[in-house]
């Protein structure tokens, strides 16, 4: 993998063939995986394809937000393959019924666990009485029935939050042996083999083809996970994982995911992320590696709290209350709160009107510092509070020189430290190429750490690395990096394109290298010469988008760009539905677009 090469991003899901059953499936990526070679693409990256089924709702439809990590998600499954007899009468009219512009996932998560009940009651006794099976069973047991347990259980009780499940609610090895052998798990098991036999005649197919697959490896799970019930000593209960404001959202993130306890996980020999990597290199050849800022430090938002921009790094060496009095700052380090609305849980919880409780959210983000676990951490970008602002001058002063110390200097050595030592160790644990997904606000020492580890890293030409950049320049890439115009959770580019005005103007006269005024929307020509300009970089993999891809044919774009963006962080309730709006079949045949592709690599040089 050390040449350099182009390839193509879409989410299984978001795969759209003639038999498709609501939604992508893993035999879809075949027919992909044939038109990529022939359109000079050595590479197709996918979004995580792990089970998230806790809720049987749309709001599973997130696919970092994972039941398990060694277990791959049933809606990807082709029932066609295992039950031919079933197509005419059965599986067509469902064909027909979700297919549907966008992918609903509740709808087609039913539909699909209907035909699969049928599906195990057909063949699931002779499927699990074959030698395959066996040798299956025998490469995935510890995993295997500590999931099929797990599901098991969720289905009795009707949730997924094991702490509800009464004497099944702490997990063990033998509480796992007494429901394997007191329930019938056999069906997740006989889901299970097959997902992963179809998964494995894929990864032949491409491989054949000369093409490689890029996974990808989510930084957390579910509270309500297999893996949250299995190894709870791994996390740090009471917090939540998110990120800091960043390009996505001005309000920083919180994804709901138990933040780890990295100490626990290393007394344990990194098992955690020797067994994931070991799991997913049965699958894939490199892996996109989510968030690698959070094996240096994770940004912890505590659980009575609601926006991302209540949270703080951990571990960070906060200051001391003696610190802060050398300067003349005491607490409480903001405005009074209102009795009984200290928190923004419980705000969410009294205050209906939105505007109400938004005003109420940001009165108690007023803060200069939190106190957290007896230490005092400052507030991300809090020159943006009023607290701050009706400070005098010379105290502001002072709170800038903590503020920047604490963030530029004062963690450095020890966030270098645990970031090298987890990413080494997995450097060392897999064969998969390992690319770090690093967007965000970026330490010092994570960049250092990478280029030592000679571990490429992301560049997204509209996030660039340095807050002096508006835009990165392709022509001043990296070697060691992926390159790409956008991703899931970005605008495409014809979208983009079209949000401002001013920005777009200037993009179109500094990169591109046109005067006058640019198009309203993005052209053919224009999206051909961004594409072309990843493509000739020194990157070692420019991956584009499908979408961005298409934006190169007025014959095969989506009319409206605003239709095929994947997801969008600051709209947490519209993401995760977009579907091709061509049959991959229809893609294999446009033999024009496929050439011009090809054209375009081979001028890059890849």
């Amino acid at each position: 993998m050390g040449k350099r090469t182009a390839g193509v991003n879409i989410p299984v899901f978001s795969l759209r063939t003639k038999k498709s059953l609501g939604v992508g499936e893993f035999y879809d990526l075949i027919p992909l995986i044939d038109w990529a070679k022939e359109a000079g693409l050595k590479l197709i990256q996918i979004l995580p394809i792990n089970d998230t089924s806790m809720t049987e709702t749309k709001s599973d439809g997130y696919p970092y937000s994972i039941l398990s990590a060694f277990a791959l998600h049933p809606l990807y499954l082709n029932i066609q393959a295992l039950a031919p007899e079933l197509e005419d009468e059965i599986i067509k009219p469902f064909v027909k019924k979700l297919n549907l512009p966008h992918f609903d996932y509740g709808r087609t998560y039913l539909a699909k666990k209907e035909l699969l009940r049928m599906l195990f009651i057909m063949r699931g006794e002779k499927d699990l009485r074959t030698k395959a099976f066996e040798q299956f069973f025998k490469r995935n047991e510890s995993n295997l029935r500590a999931y099929a347990a797990f599901c098991t259980m969720r289905d009795m009780h009707q949730t997924s939050d094991f702490r509800k499940w009464g004497q099944f609610s702490k997990y063990s090895e033998l509480l796992v042996d007494d429901i394997c052998e007191k329930y019938d798990v056999t069906f997740f098991y006989f889901v299970q083999y097959h997902l992963d036999k179809q998964l494995r005649e894929v990864v032949a197919h491409a491989h054949k083809q000369k093409i490689l697959l890029k996974g990808d490896f989510p930084m957390g799970v579910h509270p309500h996970s297999v893996e949250a019930w299995r190894f709870f000593e791994y996390f740090r209960w009471g917090k939540s994982m998110g990120a800091p404001p960043d390009f996505y959202n001005n309000l920083g993130q919180n994804w709901g995911f138990p933040p780890y306890d990295w100490d626990e996980i290393k007394e344990e020999g990194f098992f955690w992320l020797k067994s994931r990597l070991k799991w997913m290199e049965q699958y894939f050849d490199a892996v996109r590696l989510d968030h690698v800022l959070g094996y240096f430090r994770l940004w912890e938002v505590p659980i009575e709290e609601v926006r991302g921009l209540m949270g703080n790094f951990f571990p960070a060496e906060g200051y001391t209350k003696e610190e802060l009095a050398k300067v003349g700052l005491t607490e409480p380090f903001g405005a009074p709160l209102p009795k009984g609305l200290e928190t923004q849980r419980k705000v969410k919880a009294k205050i209906k009107d939105p505007k109400q409780r938004d005003k109420l959210y940001t009165q108690i983000e007023n803060r200069l510092f939190f106190k957290r676990e007896g230490s005092y951490h400052p507030r991300i970008d809090l020159k943006s509070t009023e607290t701050f602002q009706a400070l005098g001058k010379e105290m502001q002063d002072s709170v800038l020189q903590l503020f920047d110390h604490y963030y530029l200097e004062r963690q450095e050595a020890l966030w270098r430290k645990k970031g090298i030592e987890k990413l080494k160790f997995m450097q060392n644990h897999t064969s998969m190429l390992i690319c770090a997904e690093d967007i965000g606000v970026i330490p010092k020492c994570v960049g250092e750490v990478l280029k030592e580890l000679k571990m490429l890293n992301l560049y997204v030409q509209r996030m660039p690395k340095s807050f002096e950049l508006e835009y990165e320049d392709p022509q001043d890439f990296p070697e060691m990096c992926v390159c790409t115009p956008s991703n899931h959770d970005t605008a495409t580019l014809r979208e983009w394109w079209e949000e401002d005005e001013e920005s777009t103007m200037r993009y179109y006269h500094t990169i591109l290298k046109h005067s006058g005024t640019p198009p309203k929307q993005l052209s053919e020509t224009l999206a051909r010469q961004i594409i072309q300009m990843h493509l000739n970089s020194k990157a070692r993999f420019a991956i584009f988008l499908l979408q961005d891809l298409l934006a190169m044919s007025d014959a095969l774009k989506f009319p409206d760009p605003s239709f095929v963006r994947i997801n969008d962080p600051a709209k947490p309730d519209n993401q995760w539905e977009w579907r091709m709006h061509l049959y991959v079949e229809e893609l294999l045949l446009a033999k024009s677009f496929t050439k011009l592709i090809r054209q375009m690599v081979d001028k890059g040089k890849r």
